[in-house]
């Protein structure tokens, strides 16, 4: 059973090491170290490791961070192109119906809205399959990220579904801490943007990397 209360409670293990988190993650652009660093942590996971990553290595850093990312965009392509296809075919429509001809709409908002409807089902499953794809790059390669099928088979499982729930619920939470902090004056943006960037990632990909370990 993962431990999520353990993982809760990883960003706090090292004071020091949390706090150049957060005031890493309060910096526009260079908070995507924070996510990099939320994956050194989740590969010290995958190796039995407890402690938390070190802030010492950052092109290894940035490095996973990048490679994340475009993992992540490799998987919305999907759902982007059907929603493209969407947008373009009621380009049409809309034409004639400014022209005067009303008819056009019907049709246009029908396969718009079923176009509409796919892309955002195709977005659900990417976002779904995602953390798992990527603490399989942390741990095979960056090839191995897009083996559908193995990724599949460990995602579709009662553990992984219950730590994709937690992980959402957790990162809601923050965002409301974020956002409570946010209403402090001038600084509160920057603080509550600080401490939820390095909170949600070093937790959650915390969560998920014990969850790869138990599949």
């Amino acid at each position: 059973m993962v431990d999520f209360t353990a993982a809760i409670k990883r960003p706090f293990l090292d004071t020091k090491t949390a706090v150049i988190g957060m005031i890493i993650g309060m910096i526009p652009l260079l908070n995507i170290f924070v996510a990099g660093f939320g994956l050194k942590c989740a590969e010290n996971t995958l190796n039995n490791k407890k402690e938390l990553a070190v802030w010492d290595d950052f092109v290894d850093i940035i490095v996973k961070a990048v490679v994340a990312m475009v993992i992540g965009i490799i998987y919305m392509i999907p759902a982007g192109i059907v929603l493209a296809l969407g947008v373009a075919s009621a380009i049409p429509a809309i034409m004639l119906a400014m022209s005067g001809d009303m008819s056009a709409l019907s049709g246009m908002m029908t396969s718009t809205g079923l176009m509409f409807i796919v892309a955002v089902i195709l977005g659900v499953i990417a976002m779904f399959l995602l953390p798992m794809a990527i603490i399989k790059y942390l741990k095979n390669g960056m090839g191995a990220a897009f083996a559908i099928g193995e990724i599949a088979k460990k995602a579709f499982t009662a553990k992984y579904i219950i730590s994709w729930i937690v992980s959402a619920v957790y990162y809601i939470i923050i965002l409301i801490v974020v956002g409570i902090i946010s209403i402090i004056p001038t600084v509160g943006i920057f603080i509550g943007t600080g401490i939820g960037i390095d909170l949600s990632n070093v937790t959650i990909y915390t969560i998920f990397a014990e969850t790869y370990k138990e599949l």
